[in-house]
């Protein structure tokens, strides 16, 4: 597991014979010869976990806002650009696991040209569930988490197949995004820390449609309301900064627009299963036991 700096070249650095786009994305990786001018891609699948919220366009597919809250899949030899919403850094932590788990999960998907990543939205049980998976000691940490990526897998088939749309698919109709693109937009404006959530109305309103429309649209791709999304993200936030141990809880608590350190423990114990400080001591412990 790493928490770095992402290092992956940027759309104009990349070399287009490294670059596929949604059609072919997902082969099993070419054995034709590489020029030795170039250096051939890591052969490995990368499961990344975002720590902050940025903007992703990965070559070939739709835009995807990555944040806390959302668990992703990708292949070595993706190229991209991305936009840091939060923070100055692109936080994430990142697994590497090898490429023969699209084999055992059935994912040689020759010419089919689809438009969204390989991601799965985390519920509160599902989150602390992973992040206790990126806890354990080799090997039983890589056996958890190819588990959580053939999930990952096996949501994006079940999409595909439900609603396949092509690779020109993502863009904008007249003056109104799809609704991938919608929701996208919607969770975006959630991520900055700056912004207020509001109401549904408001965000509707700033968005050009109706409550009801955005509420429908943003549940079917994001999984959940904007308000819940918008909670989870503070929680999950305020849960990465408690597991560093460098602030107290309270500070925590409003820093991240909590009105007290009881309301904050109440929203956590309803999403995470324990309160704030049940939570801090459990990692000490485990912290301690890994040693």
């Amino acid at each position: 597991m790493e928490d770095y700096v992402s290092n992956h070249r940027s759309p104009a650095e990349a070399d287009d014979a490294y670059a596929p786009t949604a059609r072919d994305i997902w082969h099993r990786v070419q054995r034709e010869a590489v020029p030795r001018s170039h250096q051939r891609a890591p052969e490995h699948l990368s499961l990344w976990v975002p720590q902050t919220s940025f903007q992703m366009q990965v070559h070939g597919f739709a835009p995807f806002t990555a944040n806390p809250c959302s668990l992703i899949l990708l292949h070595p030899r993706f190229r991209f650009d991305r936009q840091v919403l939060q923070d100055a850094w692109l936080k994430v932590d990142e697994v590497h696991l090898p490429l023969s788990l699209l084999d055992r999960c059935g994912m040689q998907m020759q010419g089919m040209s689809q438009s969204l990543l390989p991601w799965m939205y985390l519920d509160a049980e599902a989150y602390i569930n992973l992040r206790r998976s990126l806890a354990l000691p080799s090997p039983l940490k890589e056996t958890a988490l190819e588990r959580w990526a053939a999930m990952v897998l096996q949501l994006a088939r079940v999409e595909w197949r439900k609603r396949p749309l092509p690779r020109q698919a993502i863009i904008e109709t007249g003056t109104h995004p799809n609704r991938f693109a919608l929701a996208q937009s919607v969770a975006a404006r959630l991520d900055q820390v700056e912004a207020r959530c509001g109401g549904l109305d408001e965000l509707a309103e700033r968005f050009g449609v109706s409550a009801f429309h955005l509420l429908r649209v943003f549940r079917r791709v994001i999984g959940t309301t904007p308000h819940q999304y918008y909670l989870q993200l503070r929680l999950r936030r305020a849960l990465l900064q408690i597991d560093l141990g460098r602030e107290r809880i309270v500070d925590i608590a409003l820093a991240a627009g909590f009105s007290s350190h009881g309301h904050f423990s109440t929203a956590f114990r309803k999403a995470f299963g324990c309160s704030p400080l049940e939570f801090q001591r459990g990692q000490q412990r485990l912290a301690g036991e890994l040693r």
